[in-house]
């Protein structure tokens, strides 16, 4: 880690910080390295986090929702950031973390490659494997973070593309650029149906930009895989409802082998269990925020979509969004 030693974020949590009731569309600076952690993790992933110098410390964030994507200003001080593999087994989704520099020097690794990126530059990261972000001084970012899968499958291979450099200089960068700060200075004006549309086409142009890089053309899986692997999503998305479905029939209805159905996740860094639990969370939210299903208690949503233990339910919901089934619906009702 860095010279002055990491904290991670499960030794924060614990002690119930100040940031630890953190919600969408909020502003929040702090001079204390702990409360930094604190708010990083409950925003993004679990991270092990250090100074890297003895300068006074200073860091904000401030957080707003584009449907499923959290958009994000977030300003520190030199510092370096480790997702380890002990923090990956803690976490219950996995989530693609994309960051566009405005200022400073950050240092990006991950999948055996490593960039520097410079004001206007930017990159993406895969919070299902380990990486490191290393900012050299103070510095400012817009950050992106959205669910894995809505990223990855905008692109031939996500793993291909981690760490990968977004030079400001070139077009696709440039348009990026541009569109994200305007999306900063204009993103609280936005109605929610607006901000959840322009966080999908926000998806799209980062997209198109990773895959400009030299290394989107690095070999990825067939047309043929790809096209299998779409065909898996919209059983999984019509059969979300039936609690006894499992990798053996989803295998069978497909007429491929168990193993097979578990390479393909595989080459996208995912897994079987892990895109069912996904997509499931994601209707059970949005019964959850619908008026129409006021007369549905929590539980008869989460049986509806396939979950048969509500204890497991809501331990699930409440790492994968940050709050519980019940504190969810009471915020939208």
């Amino acid at each position: 880690m860095g010279a002055r030693g990491g904290l991670g974020c499960a030794n924060r949590r614990t002690r119930g910080g100040r940031f630890a009731d953190m919600s969408p569309d909020q502003a929040l600076t702090t001079d204390r390295l702990d409360h930094w952690i604190e708010a990083v993790c409950r925003t993004y992933v679990d991270l092990d986090v250090a100074r890297i110098d003895d300068s006074p410390f200073r860091a904000g964030i401030d957080v707003s929702p584009l449907g499923a994507t959290m958009f994000a200003e977030l300003s520190a001080s030199a510092q370096q950031a480790n997702r380890r593999p002990v923090d990956i087994a803690r976490s219950g989704e996995a989530y693609a973390v994309f960051v566009l520099l405005r200022s400073g020097v950050m240092i990006v690794s991950q999948d055996g490659r490593e960039v520097r990126l410079e004001p206007g530059d930017a990159a993406v990261v895969d919070t299902e494997r380990p990486y490191t972000l290393h900012l050299t001084g103070p510095n400012r970012q817009i950050v992106l973070h959205c669910p894995r899968h809505l990223l990855r499958r905008r692109l031939r291979s996500l793993r291909a593309v981690t760490a990968a450099r977004i030079a400001g200089s070139s077009p696709t960068g440039s348009l990026l650029a541009g569109n994200l700060g305007a999306l900063a200075r204009d993103r609280r004006h936005l109605a929610p149906p607006q901000a959840e549309a322009i966080g999908r086409y926000t998806l799209d142009l980062i997209a198109t930009a990773l895959e400009a890089t030299p290394e989107a053309g690095l070999p990825v899986r067939s047309r043929g895989s790809d096209a299998l692997r779409r065909r898996i999503d919209d059983y999984l998305r019509e059969n979300l409802a039936d609690a006894e479905l499992d990798p053996a029939r989803i295998a069978s209805a497909h007429a491929i082998s168990v193993r097979h159905l578990h390479r393909l996740f595989h080459e996208t860094g995912g897994t079987v269990g892990g895109a069912l639990r996904e997509r499931r969370l994601e209707r059970c939210r949005a019964d959850l925020e619908d008026p129409l299903q006021r007369g549905r208690s929590v539980t008869e949503i989460a049986f509806r979509w396939g979950f048969n233990d509500s204890a497991h339910f809501s331990r699930a919901f409440k790492a994968r969004f940050g709050l519980s089934p019940r504190a969810c619906r009471a915020r939208r009702h």
